[in-house]
């Protein structure tokens, strides 16, 4: 079986994304004290990122996805949901 990681990485490459930097938090997508997810907004503040590719929506916050999406956009990051 293909870990959600690794299926992510894959996904990528098939799609001729290069994997700059790869973010990983353990804890739950209630939690918006999360080391990874804390660094991530600072990057997409700061414009060090441009898109961001993840599993599932509810990988990345639990709640209000449309509002980190929005944030995201308006500092000229996309999101792809693999599995919308």
């Amino acid at each position: 079986m293909i870990s959600q990681r690794n299926a992510v990485e894959m996904f990528c490459i098939a799609s001729g994304r290069s994997v700059d930097q790869k973010l990983e938090d353990i804890g739950s997508g209630l939690n918006y004290k999360r080391k990874s997810f804390l660094y991530f907004m600072e990057m997409v503040e700061q414009g060090k990122i441009s898109e961001i590719v993840v599993a599932h929506k509810d990988r990345l916050v639990r709640f209000g996805f449309e509002w980190f999406e929005k944030f995201c956009k308006d500092h000229g990051v996309e999101i792809l949901v693999m599995n919308a």
